[in-house]
């Protein structure tokens, strides 16, 4: 796709001819974990869409997106552990305290899923309704502040109301 400031290429990681035809200023690596180890007899997918940005120095963007699959071969992982780790604190819409939300605190009545709430640290009930004013307010904060590599780690318990919910997850 043209656009007046640029192109747009979507390219799967075993496309070679598509990884290494055009120089890109901004590459976006979605579901890295999924990639094939080579594309075709060209070598790693990630590594060839990279080599692309090499024209563009200090102005290229690199995006690395996925969940981790296994532990120890997971590239996401490799990437996570480098980074400085931010997680997203949210506040309790009753006391105020600020939490990353876990699944440990994700409760139901038994037998009855559809009943799904969310404990506070603090003990207090939140409702699923409560993430329209718990998500935006929430904030990320680094636990590496040491890496200058910002990394981004989100449960789906953050998914927006319409999403999967807390019931269904």
């Amino acid at each position: 796709m043209l656009f007046r400031s640029g192109i747009l290429i979507i390219s799967g990681a075993n496309s070679p001819s598509d990884l290494a035809s055009v120089p890109i200023r901004i590459v976006l690596l979605d579901e890295v974990d999924r990639f094939e180890s080579s594309a075709g007899t060209e070598g790693n997918p990630a590594e060839l869409a990279i080599k692309r940005t090499t024209t563009y120095g200090n102005r290229k963007k690199i995006g690395w997106f996925s969940t981790p699959t296994i532990e120890g071969a997971s590239q996401i992982w490799k990437k996570w552990e480098i980074s400085d780790q931010r997680r997203r604190l949210v506040p309790c819409p009753h006391c105020g305290t600020e939490q990353e939300l876990e699944w440990e605190r994700l409760r139901w009545t038994p037998g009855a899923p559809e009943s799904a709430w969310y404990e506070c640290e603090r003990g207090c009930v939140i409702e699923e309704a409560s993430k329209l004013t718990m998500l935006p307010a929430g904030r990320w904060e680094p636990t590496r502040p040491e890496s200058r590599i910002p990394g981004f780690r989100l449960s789906a318990l953050h998914a927006p109301l319409g999403w999967d919910s807390w019931p269904t997850l």
